[in-house]
């Protein structure tokens, strides 16, 4: 019996955040060797394409949340939409893309944009930063 895990983009992300392999372009929709995780967007695709758009749910919010840490872009987050925390009010994956954006750029006042938080929040956010960033 053939059992598939799959690691999320986000994860991997975040494990390896000076990696510069994960954002090399991939043949679109192909999963990284061994990894399960789906390439985004490359670097020849134009600023206003929205590789993420025939993507729903979780699957779309990892898509938006990488394609906001690969460009650098704050303003990807808010497609960031976390279906499964609306009755919460809270939108935890939109919060983990900020604060993930953040610590990429190192610019500490973007955690100033992380609402409603109970994991990210703006403090931690500018926390990891302080860890991360010289």
């Amino acid at each position: 019996m053939n059992r598939v895990i799959t690691i999320s983009a986000l994860s991997i992300l975040l494990a390896s955040c000076s990696s510069t392999e994960l954002l090399k372009p991939l043949v679109p929709d192909q999963p990284a060797a061994g990894t399960g995780v789906v390439e985004v967007h490359s670097s020849s695709e134009e600023v206003n394409d929205d590789p993420c758009a025939h993507k729903h749910g979780d699957p779309q919010d990892y898509c938006y949340q990488n394609l906001a840490v690969e460009r650098e872009d704050p303003e990807i987050c808010k497609r960031v939409k976390g279906e499964r925390f609306l009755s919460e009010k809270k939108n935890p994956p939109k919060n983990k893309c900020i604060s993930m954006v953040a610590a990429k750029t190192c610019i500490p006042s973007l955690c100033e944009n992380i609402k409603k938080g109970e994991f990210y929040t703006p403090l931690k956010c500018k926390q990891r930063i302080s860890r991360l960033c010289p």
